[in-house]
C-alpha cells in the first residue's frame, strides 16, 4: 500500500481519510471528475464523512456540493448534521440563498 499523506497536493499519494479505501488522490480526482454520477456521489460522501473541512475544499467547490446536497445526504453517515448545520448556516448569513445560489466569488 502506498504512504499516506495529510498534503493534498501530493496525486499519488493516499489521503488520510482515504485509509480504508486506499484510493490515491489522484484516483479520487478521476472519480470526481469521471461520468458515472452514483460514483461521484459515493466518493463526495466519503469526503464529506472523513475529511476535514477545510481539505473537502480541495476536491470540489461548494457550487458542486450545492448541485448534489439533497442526493449527498445518504453518503454523508455521521457528518449528515455538520452539513445542514453549515448549509442552514451559509443561509442565514446570505452567502447562499435559499436555492442554493452562492453569493461567494467563485476562486
Amino acid at each position: 500500500m502506498k504512504n499516506m499523506t495529510f498534503d493534498m497536493s501530493q496525486d499519488d499519494m493516499i489521503p488520510y481519510f482515504m485509509w480504508d479505501y486506499g484510493f490515491t488522490i489522484r484516483e479520487i480526482k478521476a472519480v470526481l471528475s469521471g461520468s458515472d454520477e452514483q460514483e461521484k456521489l459515493q466518493m463526495m460522501g466519503k469526503i464529506l464523512r472523513d475529511a476535514r473541512y477545510a481539505d473537502v475544499w480541495k476536491f470540489f467547490s461548494l457550487q458542486e456540493f450545492l448541485k448534489y446536497r439533497e442526493r449527498l445526504v445518504p453518503f454523508t453517515g455521521r457528518m449528515r448534521g455538520f452539513w445542514e448545520f453549515m448549509h442552514k448556516k451559509w443561509v442565514q448569513y446570505h452567502l447562499i440563498d435559499h436555492v442554493g445560489n452562492t453569493n461567494i466569488d467563485a476562486e
